[in-house]
């Protein structure tokens, strides 16, 4: 199964880039940014690098934190903007705004294996992450 993972950046609802639809690596490279440690996820980690790297700008990484809830609580705290996947959230965190990053190397496809005979549990993560993705897709379009 092939799903598409995004980046998304955790904005404070009064900061001047919260009314985008969108953000671009060059809009936050002047910005200061909260994210997860590279050891939790590096290929995720090394991607956004290369979505920064890609668009020519500079990702400034001020703090990391190891969840999205500690990274929202930074932003909400006016620490800088949080960069972390859609996958990880959850839910709408209050004061923040939700807007996906654009551009080069800004999604990352996800592969999840399973057995040919895969348990019910296996089988509904994959029916769930099949949806997800079906609704991501759509929602694009």
């Amino acid at each position: 199964m092939l799903s598409t993972e995004r980046f998304m950046a955790l904005v404070p609802a009064a900061h001047p880039l919260a009314g985008h639809a969108e953000l671009s690596a060059s809009e936050l490279s002047t910005t200061d940014l909260l994210t997860w440690p590279h050891q939790i996820n590096s290929g995720l980690c090394d991607r956004l690098l290369s979505a920064f790297h890609i668009g020519g700008a500079d990702l400034r990484i001020i703090r990391t934190a190891d969840s999205v809830h500690a990274i929202a609580a930074h932003v909400a705290a006016g620490t800088g903007i949080g960069i972390t996947v859609e996958s990880a959230l959850d839910h709408q965190p209050p004061g923040l705004r939700i807007i996906p990053l654009t551009g080069p190397s800004t999604t990352a496809d996800q592969v999840v294996l399973t057995p040919t005979e895969p348990s019910d549990t296996a089988t509904a993560l994959r029916d769930l992450l099949l949806h997800a993705s079906a609704e991501a897709s759509f929602a694009d379009h």
